[in-house]
């Protein structure tokens, strides 16, 4: 993974630097929270690798908790506006 721009463009690290000897563990219990005026909208949670599930979100003091129990390779969370 890089974040910005490479410094050195020959300094990068290219997938063949990583094949055989990355293993990646998905997220789980993941939890997004948004601040919200009254009730809050179920999410989707979208991933090519995995089914669409629905997170219905817990609302309290006015900010709604969506629990995202894993989180696949290229997930989505999807909060339509309420």
């Amino acid at each position: 993974m890089r974040i910005g721009p490479a410094a050195d463009p020959n300094a990068v690290a290219v997938p063949e630097d990583f094949i055989g000897r990355l293993h990646v563990e998905p997220a789980r219990d993941i939890d997004v929270i948004l601040r919200t005026d009254g009730d809050a909208p179920v999410a989707r949670l979208i991933s090519p690798d995995e089914d669409e599930q629905t997170i219905t979100p817990e609302v309290a003091d006015g900010f709604a908790t969506y629990r995202v129990p894993e989180v696949a390779i290229y997930s989505v969370l999807i909060v339509p506006e309420p």
